[in-house]
């Protein structure tokens, strides 16, 4: 598969990679959606005719759509949000439920607190607020030009920005910084490079990964989870309480990850020269700090204390005090 990668330099504030696809692709794609506009139906009307003795009318039924809805995500001939929409509708429509009760978990508080935490994700990212702390971060004195505080440092970085932003975004915003820094090792023989270059962008990847667990917010499984975890068992797991499991767990994955990367991809050198100059380059060019940065850290601090006061009352007061209610 050839994917080349290019920036969009409209904007000084925001560069977007697009992909460009080869012919070859172009064609499967078209292929694989118009195939999936007849297949989608073809597998739901299979599953409705299949005896299905051991599920009641109404669960055969959503079976039915599920094999639709699932054949569509798959193959794509709609948007993957509008075929989310029309599992909905036809629920309603075949009468499983009032549309009233199918609609009603898109009002969840669940669902909001997602477009709250995509709101300032993408507000760091627009106003370049994620890269400028990386940069930060990396800039420090006691880093150096050690590969391996280089390597453990970024992907405490990239960990730590995954918390609470999508671990898809943290790993598109890394990516970039990641390359850079490897540039500063071209100059070594190409298999010395080789090793710790991957070992480099599997950090990015895998503790993207991990740093999701940290918080609530970290990745959205989080939040369906203690969501069901609230509706079936009546416990509710606050942003604190999360964050009091998540981080130990977070901790240890990430040490494991880091010392087995690092024994798998070893480092030849001990220094990494002209990463410094990079890291500086790189923090020039943000220039001085802008009212949008300075507005989004704001609300992102005001955010963090609203998720976490809940789960300090809670720790001061007791779950079952009238303050914490």
């Amino acid at each position: 598969m050839i994917i080349r990668t290019v920036m969009v330099l409209d904007s000084p504030e925001v560069q977007e990679p697009l992909e460009v696809i080869s012919e070859a692709e172009r064609r499967f794609e078209v292929l694989r959606k118009t195939i999936g506009w007849f297949l989608g139906p073809i597998v739901a009307l299979v599953i409705y005719i299949l005896p299905l003795p051991d599920l009641s009318p109404k669960a055969h039924l959503l079976a039915t759509i599920l094999g639709w809805v699932v054949t569509y995500w798959m193959t794509e001939p709609i948007p993957i949000p509008v075929t989310a929409l029309l599992g909905s509708a036809l629920c309603a429509a075949v009468g499983l439920a009032t549309p009233k009760e199918v609609f009603a978990p898109f009002a969840n508080p669940i669902i909001f607190l997602f477009i709250g935490s995509f709101f300032i994700a993408r507000a760091m990212q627009v106003h370049r607020l994620d890269r400028r702390f990386a940069l930060w971060i990396l800039s420090l004195p006691f880093i150096g030009d050690s590969p391996y505080r280089i390597l453990f440092v970024f992907g405490v970085i990239t960990a730590f920005i995954s918390m609470w932003l999508s671990n898809t975004a943290t790993t598109a915003m890394m990516f970039p910084i990641a390359l850079g820094i490897l540039g500063a090792l071209k100059r070594l023989p190409s298999g010395q490079m080789t090793s710790y270059s991957t070992g480099f962008m599997l950090m990015v990847a895998y503790a993207a990964s991990v740093g999701g667990i940290g918080t609530l917010i970290g990745t959205p499984p989080n939040l369906i989870g203690t969501g069901l975890i609230r509706e079936q068992l009546g416990v509710k797991i606050t942003f604190l309480k999360w964050m009091a499991l998540g981080v130990p767990m977070l901790l240890v994955m990430y040490l494991v990850l880091y010392f087995l990367l690092v024994g798998l991809h070893r480092p030849a050198i001990k220094k990494i020269k002209g990463i410094r100059v990079f890291i500086r380059s790189r923090r020039e060019e943000l220039g001085e700090w802008t009212a949008g940065q300075i507005n989004t850290t704001f609300a992102f601090l005001v955010a963090v204390f609203l998720w976490t006061f809940p789960g300090l009352l809670a720790l001061l007061y007791g779950t079952d005090s009238a303050v914490y209610q």
